[in-house]
């Protein structure tokens, strides 16, 4: 299976699939993160892996994801 080059449908699949809980959105994440490399990419990674893991009830690691994402995006 080919591995889409347009980064925004990325992070909107796994986005999508971080809300549903799903696994596949960290994989993605870090597929992305090691793909591209900028910071902003890595502030939505990071969001991303956050929303997956308060979906999944693992909040300290999901606070960790937020404030991983808020460094990259503010500072």
């Amino acid at each position: 299976q080919r591995f889409p080059d347009d980064e925004q449908i990325l992070l909107n699949l796994a986005n999508t699939e971080a809300e549903a809980g799903k696994n596949e959105s960290i994989i993605m994440s870090d597929a992305l993160l090691k793909r591209f490399s900028t910071r902003e990419m890595q502030a939505d990674c990071y969001f991303i892996k956050g929303v997956y893991y308060s979906r999944v009830k693992q909040f300290d690691s999901a606070i960790t994801n937020f404030d991983q994402a808020i460094l990259y995006r503010y500072t």
